[in-house]
């Protein structure tokens, strides 16, 4: 007896159909159907089945169609974020726009909205990164100062994070940039020194780590200091490495 092979797409609309046993042989019919015809023969031959849109993929082989959606979703969004990051590395938080930032990612500017509510909140979302550090409990002692400087390395040299240098450049010059890229060290930073050292100093130990980082950053990546650019990563660790490692015990008072 040949098998029914349903033509057409998983339905996604919710169709309701009243289950009835009279036509039940359609359903070994050997030509193929339409998705309209399988829906009401599903629903005929599995009783009860008034969610023909849960049990249609089922017989045909098809993902279940509400999950289309949000695959679709994420698509979008994901493709949002990366022309969000481009666009701000390359402009800045103040000169991108929301429109520009649509126009790369191919979509309608209100869909920048829907998904990310408005620019900041874009800006929030692609630039939310995990610094990756190191769990300094697990490292030897003497080494902690060379081990962060050379995480920050991995951060910042080419082919590097390019979130990383879009905060950098645009805190120079905005306060909710500013802001956030604060919010990144402090939330991310703290932690880590307070796992080594005398925790009640550790907020300022994390501070003069920070001004260290950052002002490596600075003058590297943006500023482009030739002395400072000449100096290869090795060397950055060997200049940087114990001034760190100073900050990670307890600071004299």
């Amino acid at each position: 007896m040949a098998t029914v092979s349903p033509a057409g797409p998983a339905p996604t609309m919710t169709t309701e159909v009243v289950s009835g046993s009279g036509l039940i042989w359609s359903a070994v019919i050997g030509t193929p159907m339409s998705t309209s015809v399988g829906q009401r023969l599903l629903a005929m031959i599995i009783p009860g089945c008034r969610e023909v849109n849960r049990c249609w993929p089922t017989l045909v082989g098809m993902t279940d169609a509400p999950d289309q959606p949000a695959r679709r979703s994420d698509a979008t969004r994901a493709a949002i974020l990366e022309a969000a990051r481009a666009r701000f590395a390359a402009e800045g938080f103040r000169k991108a726009t929301v429109r520009a930032i649509a126009a790369d990612a191919a979509i309608d500017p209100s869909m920048v909205m829907r998904y990310f509510g408005s620019k900041d909140g874009l800006f929030a979302a692609a630039v939310d990164i995990d610094l990756e550090l190191p769990d300094l409990i697990a490292t030897d002692p003497d080494a902690m100062g060379e081990l962060l400087v050379r995480r920050f390395l991995e951060i910042w040299e080419p082919p590097g994070n390019e979130v990383m240098l879009t905060l950098l450049r645009s805190s120079i010059a905005d306060d909710a940039v500013t802001q956030r890229f604060r919010a990144v060290f402090a939330d991310q930073i703290l932690p880590a020194v307070l796992r080594v050292g005398d925790p009640v100093d550790a907020p300022k130990r994390s501070g003069l780590i920070v001004t260290q980082l950052l002002g490596l950053a600075l003058c590297r990546y943006v500023l482009r200091l030739p002395p400072v650019i000449a100096l290869t990563p090795d060397e950055l660790i060997a200049e940087i490495g114990p001034t760190i490692q100073r900050y990670l015990g307890s600071v004299p008072r």
